[in-house]
């Protein structure tokens, strides 16, 4: 949610850790893993150092918004 939440203005790796460390305490660790399993279910992908949600997440979090 955070990445849908900071897009348009996608952030790197480092920028996401720091704000979920300072935010909710994840370590490095964990974001790199949650970020491995987003990208295995299609929904985020890198383009060079930037995480950009794909359009499946953007409708997703649309739906989930909805209801």
């Amino acid at each position: 949610m955070e990445i849908i939440q900071l897009h348009p203005a996608n952030p790197t790796l480092d920028e996401l850790h720091l704000a979920l460390s300072s935010r909710v305490g994840l370590e490095r660790h964990a974001v790199e893993d949650s970020l491995w399993a987003l990208r295995r279910f299609g929904l985020v992908r890198e383009n060079g150092d930037v995480l950009e949600p794909t359009l499946a997440a953007v409708h997703a979090s649309e739906l989930f918004q909805l209801g």
